[in-house]
């Protein structure tokens, strides 16, 4: 006979929490072990290499490849910004040159001899990890992440989008089968959590969204209401990357 399985959601008023917090590349943990957190605290920081743009700049010059070299303005290693000359021909009795500008505001990183290509770095992109919920670090990864540690009330979910949010909790609903309408949505609930009730109408998401609400917890939505929030079927997939 077969058997449906029924995943087992946590719901508790008090349970300890252990919550990791990583980098996803090595960088510098800003906390230590013992030291209390805010939500909101900065606990490691890094910097995201930024994009490699290729430029052909064999063609622009209408050189062989082993000559770009020879053609370059700024070299390996050098900082340049958007819009600068890299790379310039000799011309011909010095006029008529053609000229390689850099494509974004980065470092040069290779000038190729065999495709006569430069690949051109954008700035490295600061990432910032917060520790997202009070507590105490409890474990410390150099270079990688920590731990948090605390004690608080826990409800687990199943389905979520627009990825970590925190901010006060506010109450929208009265019972806890209620359907929370676009009515029931204050205006002034910036920065806030909602918490409703059995669901909530896709004009109420809607409203929390253009007020500024952190987030929204009612115990089920309808894709017709999610549709109507984010303005695309999402099906099965790995939601929180929204923009909401």
């Amino acid at each position: 006979m077969p058997v449906a399985y029924t995943p087992g959601l946590l719901v508790s008023a008090d349970v300890a929490i252990r919550k990791p917090r990583r980098l996803p590349i090595k960088g510098e943990v800003l906390v230590a072990a013992g030291e209390r957190v805010t939500g909101d605290a900065v606990i490691a920081r890094a910097q995201l290499p930024g994009e490699l743009i290729t430029v052909k700049a064999v063609d622009v010059l209408g050189v062989e490849p082993g000559e770009v070299a020879e053609a370059m303005v700024r070299q390996p290693g050098q900082a340049v910004v958007e819009g600068e000359v890299i790379a310039q021909s000799k011309g011909l009795f010095g006029l008529f040159k053609s000229e390689v500008r850099s494509p974004t505001t980065g470092t040069i990183e290779y000038v190729s001899d065999v495709s006569g290509y430069i690949g051109v770095r954008a700035a490295p992109q600061p990432l910032e990890v917060r520790a997202y919920m009070d507590g105490t670090v409890a474990e410390v990864t150099p270079e990688e992440g920590v731990v948090i540690e605390a004690r608080a009330a826990l409800i687990q979910g199943i389905f979520g989008v627009g990825g970590e949010r925190r901010g006060p909790l506010r109450m929208v609903a009265t019972a806890p089968g209620e359907t929370v309408a676009e009515a029931d949505v204050p205006g002034d609930c910036e920065g806030c959590v909602l918490v409703g009730g059995a669901a909530a109408s896709g004009a109420a998401l809607q409203r929390a969204a253009q007020a500024g609400a952190a987030g929204f917890v009612v115990g089920a939505v309808t894709d017709d209401s999610l549709r109507q929030l984010v303005g695309y079927d999402i099906g099965v997939a790995i939601t929180g990357q929204e923009s909401l």
